[in-house]
Formats: C-alpha cells, sequence, structure tokens
C-alpha cells in the first residue's frame, strides 16, 4: 500500500515515517508543501493521503479540492493542528474526507486511522 505523507514541517513527516515504517505493507513517499503533494498525486497511484491542513502553495482544502476531481474514491486523512474542526467534520459528512488526526497525535492513533481508512484490520 502506497502512502503519500504530506506536510511542510520536517518533525511531522518523520514521526509519520517512524510510525507507518513498522508495517512492512506501507512503502512512503513525501511532499513539502501542497503544490509537491499535487504533482506526485498527478504522476502516481496512491492508496491513502496524509495531509496537513495548513502548508505553503496550496492548503489542505485546496489539495482535497483537486483530489476529489481526479480520484473521487482515494482516501485522504487530514492532520491538523488547529482548532478547524467543524470546518473538517464537514469535510467528512460531504465523503470528501476519510477521517482527521490532531496534532500531536500518537502512533496507535494515526495507526488506526490509517487501517481504517485502507480497511485492514
Amino acid at each position: 500500500m502506497k502512502i503519500l505523507i504530506a506536510d511542510d514541517e520536517e518533525v511531522a513527516r518523520k514521526s509519520l515515517e517512524l510510525i507507518l515504517s513498522k508495517e512492512s505493507a506501507f512503502k512512503l513517499d513525501f511532499a513539502a508543501d501542497g503544490q509537491e503533494a499535487m504533482d506526485k498525486i498527478k504522476a502516481d497511484l496512491y492508496d491513502l493521503v496524509l495531509l496537513d491542513l495548513n502548508m505553503p502553495k496550496l492548503d489542505g482544502y485546496e489539495v482535497l479540492k483537486q483530489v476529489r476531481s481526479l480520484y473521487p474514491a482515494l482516501p485522504v486523512i487530514f492532520i491538523t493542528a488547529t482548532g478547524e474542526v467543524k470546518k473538517i467534520m464537514q469535510c467528512i459528512a460531504q465523503d470528501k474526507l476519510t477521517a482527521f488526526i490532531e496534532k500531536p497525535f500518537t502512533a496507535q492513533n494515526v495507526l488506526e486511522d490509517v487501517k481504517r481508512a485502507l480497511n485492514i484490520k
């Protein structure tokens, strides 16, 4: 399963890499901003996108909008430290977003949400 981790914070990318690399089934790729994430999504096939909400060039909402127009069924999980829970919940209710993970996150929360999004038990 190929996962794109898109976050402008290197610490967050490394933390997610440490958590997810323990699962041998996951192949990880990384993007440091929204535009890089979209470029990679257009160039390759992913099973899941972990997407920071606040990134340079394109924010998470814009990336999500573009992803939905290209790949309506691609699971996307927002990663956010902001208090935008209401807006995020609207995205989930509209079937645009699979889930969200709040920073600071735990390894258990990340693994549970990723496995749920990928239908892995």
